[in-house]
């Protein structure tokens, strides 16, 4: 069996669904809001790993994210989303929204559940101790997430009344060929193993059920009918990692290093404009 390489593994806590050990951007770096919108969420929302905008600081947020294409320029959205964030640390970008705002996206959920933990213990070998106690930990905290997000969802309701919020998934993030293999990690000559990249992308889909769950639970709770969520999975279909050509870009070192880009595993500018056109099908519009 193929096994991904040991270097892979250790990096994976920078490169995994939006994780990056990389501090919370100050108020300050945040671009001015002039169309009643704020983007919230992780570094699958800021953007991570494209062209930074000027002011982006340590949030790492890129002028080619979707809340900027949404948007249609990035002076028209209240940019607070920021790499490595936690539903805890969006509760506080939450706390920065306009009260005004009319629209609002958020992409959170993949920190929580520790998919760094996941990918770092079970990229290279899914039956080992440490795989299975990180396994064994992201299946207590995505018990934990549907509280956790339904707190967020109503401190979001709470702050920005009129808004609707939609509230996104997230993609597959290898989807091996009907083979089992991976081109991309082949023509790069980095051994993997079927397995675990199998067991990383079911694992997005759990999450994307726990946080579709969420969204209905509380819509259905609350009578809000301002709570829309934003299944990306047809737009990202076929295009994980493991194609040359797909939205997700794979994992890549600085040269010489086993330090990965921030690029890794994250949305590509073709990603970005699928999370946007995901969201626009769902009615987002920026006349406001």
């Amino acid at each position: 069996m193929h096994r991904v390489l040991r270097g892979i593994a250790a990096a994976g806590a920078a490169i995994m669904l939006g994780a990056a050990s990389i501090a919370p951007a100050a108020a300050d770096n945040d671009s001015p809001n002039r169309g009643r919108y704020a983007a919230l969420g992780d570094s699958y929302a800021a953007g991570v790993g494209l062209a930074p905008l000027r002011v982006a600081g340590e949030s790492m947020r890129s002028y080619e994210a979707y809340p900027v294409l949404l948007a249609v320029g990035a002076h028209r959205v209240t940019f607070l989303a920021e790499s490595g964030a936690t539903v805890d640390e969006v509760l506080e970008q939450v706390a920065r929204m306009p009260e005004a705002a009319r629209q609002v996206t958020l992409t959170v959920g993949g920190n929580d559940v520790g998919f760094v933990d996941v990918l770092t213990n079970c990229a290279a070998e899914l039956q080992t101790v440490s795989c299975q106690a990180a396994l064994q930990q992201a299946f207590v905290a995505s018990s934990e997430l549907p509280e956790e997000l339904g707190l967020l969802l109503a401190a979001i309701r709470e702050r920005a009344p009129q808004a609707t919020v939609y509230v996104t998934g997230y993609p597959q993030l290898f989807q091996l060929s009907t083979t089992g293999a991976c081109t991309t990690l082949d023509l790069a000559g980095f051994p993997y193993d079927p397995a675990a990249l199998q067991t990383i992308d079911n694992a997005a889909l759990g999450l994307n059920q726990i946080i579709e769950g969420t969204v209905a639970a509380t819509a259905l709770a609350t009578l809000d009918r301002g709570l829309v969520y934003v299944d990306v999975t047809d737009e990202f279909a076929g295009m994980g990692a493991c194609n040359p050509s797909g939205h997700i870009a794979p994992p890549a070192f600085m040269p010489g290093t086993r330090v990965p880009l921030p690029s890794s595993l994250h949305p590509t500018a073709e990603g970005q404009e699928a999370y946007a056109e995901a969201i626009g099908d769902e009615g987002f519009t920026s006349r406001y």
